[in-house]
């Protein structure tokens, strides 16, 4: 089982040999957007995250993304602009 981030990278999920019911729960909310925690490994390229804890995100609380060039253009999380091509910035917020 993988994590794949906003930014392309992607985790192996690994269990703790001391509790696997995060592990499990991960399992359980495979297609959702979460925060996992716990320590990462690295080896041979290859980089996991021991599952230590993990929560559903609100999907209220993500973050909503714009084009520089072009601020019609929107969506919850980042990615690339349909229209040019650039890379969707986090969109500002007037306090």
């Amino acid at each position: 089982m993988g994590l794949l981030l906003d930014d392309g990278t992607v985790y192996l999920l690994t269990m703790s040999h001391s509790d696997a019911d995060p592990f499990n729960a991960a399992k359980k909310m495979a297609a959702e957007t979460v925060e996992i925690s716990g320590p990462v490994f690295e080896r041979g390229g290859i980089s996991a995250l021991e599952v230590d804890s993990i929560n559903l995100v609100d999907a209220s609380r993500a973050a909503l993304y714009t084009c520089p060039m072009h601020p019609d253009v929107t969506q919850k999380g980042p990615g690339k602009c349909p229209e040019c091509g650039m890379n969707l910035v986090p969109e500002k917020t007037a306090n």
